[in-house]
């Protein structure tokens, strides 16, 4: 129906400002180098959708894939932690940012907003963020999940899902509850320091992509199926053994509702970014398919 916020589209420097908004008057060239950051949503008669992705466009930094392995590890975290009902959403926040707090970095902002339904994009009650939040995180409840990492004057990294909180199961203990990712959007393999990642994360990193493959490849068809990584997973290296570069050909897709003004960049642009990739409910829905994202990818 319509955007639900304005979308942030920064490249290098300016993706170190969390709310960076574009500017004719500051128009910036896109580089075959560095990372590029879109966090955008809309308004569907579904539901309501908000989704950052960070991508590399070529060579990076040793900082730059540090930092962008240590918001994916924290983005993994939050996603895949299990909690007793009655626990307050501000009380996650420290399990998302314990990879980046060892590292002694951090980031200001929340790491989750709650998402209405065809509603605010930021909603309440339950807020994960370092501000105390006296309410509980419950069943049902839509939050995002998005930690980040932003260098001034050299980059910015955030990646963000929409999550569900389900019941996971019961003990002697009581209820206890998790979640679930409401976002179909692969995550870049190229910029992650593999070695950095637990078996647990890797895992998960694998099986999501793994999904999003298999919800997008039925209203795909051609050279837009080809997506090696859901057939040829990251591996886990041991620090004692050597890593093993492994290049392979792939595209990322996404599901994407309308185009973006991309009045800040100049010269040649990629043909996949001239379009808005928009988190996609599931189930996903073929009249909300508008156009594909795609990206050479090497893991």
């Amino acid at each position: 129906m319509d955007l639900s916020f304005g979308t942030i589209s920064a490249y290098g420097e300016n993706a170190a400002l969390p709310h960076y908004e574009p500017s004719v008057d500051h128009p910036v060239t896109l580089q075959p180098k560095g990372l590029y950051l879109v966090d955008s949503g809309a308004q569907y008669l579904d539901g309501t959708t908000d989704i950052t992705r960070t991508v590399a466009l070529g060579e990076l930094t040793d900082d730059e894939k540090l930092h962008y392995t240590l918001t994916l590890k924290s983005h993994i975290n939050l996603m895949t932690t299990i909690f007793p009902k009655g626990t307050k959403s501000s009380s996650l926040d420290p399990i998302a940012r314990r990879p980046i707090w060892q590292e002694m970095l951090d980031f200001r902002h929340g790491t989750g907003h709650g998402v209405g339904f065809y509603l605010g994009v930021h909603e309440g009650p339950q807020r994960i963020a370092s501000v105390n939040n006296d309410i509980d995180m419950d069943e049902g409840m839509v939050t995002s999940d998005e930690p980040g990492i932003y260098i001034e004057g050299s980059h910015g990294i955030r990646i963000e899902n929409i999550m569900h909180c389900i019941k996971v199961g019961e003990s002697e203990f009581g209820e206890f509850l998790g979640f679930e990712s409401l976002s179909i959007c692969p995550i870049d393999t190229r910029p992650v320091i593999k070695e950095k990642l637990l078996p647990f994360e890797l895992e998960w990193l694998n099986n999501y992509n793994k999904e999003c493959y298999e919800k997008l490849s039925p209203y795909l068809e051609g050279s837009d199926l080809y997506l090696p990584f859901a057939h040829h997973p990251l591996q886990f290296f041991p620090i004692c053994r050597p890593v093993v570069q492994c290049h392979h050909s792939a595209k990322l897709l996404s599901i994407c509702q309308s185009p973006i003004q991309m009045c800040s960049l100049t010269g040649n642009l990629p043909f996949f970014l001239k379009c808005s990739p928009i988190l996609c409910l599931k189930p996903i829905h073929a009249s909300n398919v508008f156009s594909i994202w795609t990206l050479n990818m090497q893991v």
